[in-house]
């Protein structure tokens, strides 16, 4: 299920461009290969960014252009901390981890959004 949603640095920038059209969300988590520990992120807008400075997809990779570190939220923390991010408005998505920073899930601000909007609907239907 998260495949579609990771990248590593030694793969292409065309990859990671083919994999953000394929998953409509504009951004890839970027992590080891081996481990699958999150080592950053990259979005369409850092590709956009690299294909204006470098101006290769093709043989430039993913470690040319991506953000790192970025945010991550570990399993253990609660809700609270979601959203406390997700104030700020350049956050758009969140890696959710393991202890050991293996990625285990991805949470968006649409559907964090989504999923506080069923919750308030079934606590009004409650009343």
């Amino acid at each position: 299920m998260l495949k579609k949603y990771t990248i590593t640095t030694t793969d292409t920038i065309f990859e990671a461009l083919k994999r953000i059209d394929a998953n409509k969300e504009g951004f890839l988590i970027v992590v080891d290969d081996d481990s699958n520990v999150v080592q950053g992120v990259i979005t369409d807008g850092d590709i956009r960014r690299h294909i204006i400075n470098c101006g290769s997809v093709d043989s430039s990779t993913v470690a040319e252009a991506y953000t790192h570190p970025c945010i991550v939220v570990g399993v253990s923390e609660g809700i609270e901390t979601v959203i406390e991010l997700f104030k700020d408005e350049q956050i758009k998505f969140l890696p959710i981890t393991d202890e050991a920073g293996k990625l285990i899930n991805i949470i968006t601000k649409s559907r964090l959004h989504a999923v506080l909007l069923l919750f308030l609907i079934r606590q009004i239907n409650m009343m």
